[in-house]
């Protein structure tokens, strides 16, 4: 997983965008510190190595959208754009102390 922090629209091809909002009144996203960039590193080398289930009717879940996507956009659509979605939706899970894949998240 390659993370790319930009102000705006990345000059480098990314598969997924998760735009930075604060969570505090009155303060912005601005320019993070190399001590906060290698503190999220590592939050994020680490949620990799967690356990995470998904349940049977998640996989469900999963296969209907999946199968919907195709019938959209078969050319697009791959199993490698599933196994992108499922690794993309673990991480978001487990960032927020999640270990099951939810709807939400989903």
């Amino acid at each position: 997983v390659v993370v790319v922090l930009s102000e705006g629209k990345s000059l480098l091809p990314v598969d997924c965008q998760v735009p930075l909002r604060s969570t505090s009144a009155g303060s912005e996203v601005g320019i993070i510190s190399e001590d906060v960039l290698q503190k999220c590193r590592l939050y994020l080398g680490l949620m990799r190595q967690l356990d995470y289930e998904i349940t049977g009717e998640q996989e469900q879940m999963v296969q209907d959208d999946f199968v919907a996507m195709r019938r959209e956009s078969p050319d697009s659509t791959s199993g490698e754009t599933l196994h992108h979605l499922l690794d993309v939706a673990r991480l978001l899970a487990l960032s927020t102390g999640q270990r099951r894949l939810t709807e939400e998240i989903w």
